[in-house]
């Protein structure tokens, strides 16, 4: 029995089979005895001819006017033929190796950079007029500044990437621009204008340097806090007697107890003095206890019975203890404002009393109210001798509701050093009631003299009696 070659058969078959396609492309066309369709391959697209006629005349493209362009070219939309792989660009197109650009007007390279109306090469960026290399900046001049630099603020010059413009140069990293631009110091320095301070250091006048903090006494020297630059060198004390005594100009210094004025000229630091001397019936006779008794209609407020044991009569106290209080109740005082110079004067002097008030033990009625008599109280002259002045006071004043009452007394002789700046008190008060004086300069603070209370065991019989004080040197 005959064998049948299948394989051969099959292979015949295939061949036969894969001219198919291409038969039906010669036959669908009038002239496919000239011409054939280009597959759409990779290849043929990158050339843009796929899908494309090929003929004996050149290739046609669907879409194109006109017969057919010659061998090695294509039609292009407007009608026209094209070398192939050229790309088409405005109402012309772009040889091989070049794309359309500049909004259809130009054809540049490949791979170039469309900058407009020219183009750079690849790597570098468009500026306004000129290609930039890669890392390089336009400035406002025009100019170009290469990688690592930067245009200076008015574009006219390039400065260093990490530096600070200054001037018409630049400060290194590190350092800040000073000086009104005319210098570079070192980051966190103190500008000090043609030098500079380190980090912690402040500016002293005159050059140099002095700690933060510290009192510049100028050319790098400088005082402790609460101190204050002694003119000539050293520190003395912020409000010390001797630095008020150097003058703005340096060149003398005034005496003890003196100030030089604006005017290079000495005073007294010292310029007024009050002085307050007074007497008061207290709101509680601590030295001797139930002296003072509660008022009936007011248990606050105390008074002291008439010294007569068949008297239903009592009289106010003061209703108070020691104050520095100018306004305080008193049953006598005087008060004096001095003012110091060359020859010191007396310019304020007052004598102050309250009313002597009587009223009913029992019942706390009113039954008598007066003022005081204050004409025995008298000011002597003030006795300056150098820088000491010693003024003369005498009180005297008695109830003025109770006849044939002893005066309460005091005499003496108030003593100011204004070389010190001190005042104490030297002479006689009563030993009944209480006594007390004050005193201050420059309208400052009321410093006390003295203060003394009631004798123990002590009554109104004891007015006309005395006792000495003398006071230690209070300072003002």
């Amino acid at each position: 029995m005959k064998r049948t070659n299948v394989v051969g058969i099959a292979a015949v078959l295939s061949i036969w089979v894969s001219t198919i396609p291409f038969l039906s492309l010669v036959m669908s066309d009038p002239a496919a005895a000239a011409c054939f369709r280009l597959p759409d391959t990779s290849q043929n697209r990158a050339r843009g001819v796929a899908g494309c006629w090929q003929c004996d005349d050149g290739i046609s493209c669907p879409g194109s006017s006109g017969g057919g362009c010659p061998a090695g070219e294509i039609a292009t939309t407007s009608g026209g033929c094209m070398p192939i792989g050229a790309t088409e660009c405005g109402n012309g197109h772009c040889d091989p190796g070049k794309y359309c650009a500049n909004s259809g007007r130009s054809c540049f390279p490949n791979g170039s950079v469309d900058c407009g109306d020219f183009y750079c090469p690849a790597g570098n960026t468009c500026g306004r007029y000129r290609c930039l290399a890669p890392g390089s900046v336009e400035c406002r001049d025009g100019g170009t500044c290469d990688r690592g630099f930067h245009c200076s603020r008015d574009g006219q010059r390039c400065v260093p990437n990490g530096t600070a413009e200054c001037g018409n140069g630049h400060c290194d990293p590190g350092n800040y621009c000073a000086n009104n631009n005319h210098s570079c110091f070192p980051n966190g320095s103190v500008d000090c204008g043609n030098d500079y301070c380190p980090h912690g250091e402040a500016c002293s006048s005159g050059g140099g340097c002095v700690p933060e903090g510290k009192v510049d006494c100028g050319q790098g020297s400088y005082c402790e806090l609460g101190f204050a630059c002694k003119p000539g060198g050293g520190c003395l004390l912020t409000g010390s007697d001797e630095l008020a005594r150097f003058c703005p100009n340096g060149r003398f210094q005034c005496g003890k107890g003196r100030v030089c004025t604006k005017d290079n000229e000495c005073e007294y630091k010292i310029k007024t003095i009050d002085i307050w001397i007074r007497s008061f019936i207290p709101i509680i006779h601590e030295g001797n206890p139930g002296y003072t008794l509660p008022l009936p209609t007011n248990p606050a407020h105390t008074m002291i019975r008439d010294p007569n044991w068949f008297s239903t009569s009592c009289y106010l106290t003061d209703q108070r203890q020691f104050s520095d209080d100018p306004e305080a109740s008193v049953r006598m005082g005087s008060h004096v404002v001095i003012k110091t110079g060359e020859l010191a004067t007396v310019v304020v002097s007052d004598k102050s009393s309250s009313q002597s008030v009587e009223i009913s033990c029992e019942t706390g009625a009113e039954r008598c109210r007066k003022p005081v008599d204050m004409s025995r109280t008298t000011f002597g002259l003030i006795n300056q001798e150098g820088d000491a002045l010693r003024l003369r006071v005498h009180g005297e004043a008695n109830n003025a509701c109770f006849r044939g009452a002893p005066s309460i007394q005091y005499d003496g002789e108030f003593v100011v050093d204004l070389t010190e700046g001190t005042i104490k008190f030297d002479g006689t008060v009563g030993k009944f009631p209480a006594f007390e004086a004050y005193a201050r300069a420059n309208d400052g603070t009321i410093q006390k003299i003295f203060q003394e209370p009631p004798v123990p065991r002590s009554t109104v019989l004891w007015i006309p009696l005395s006792r000495f004080v003398n006071s230690p040197a209070v300072k003002f």
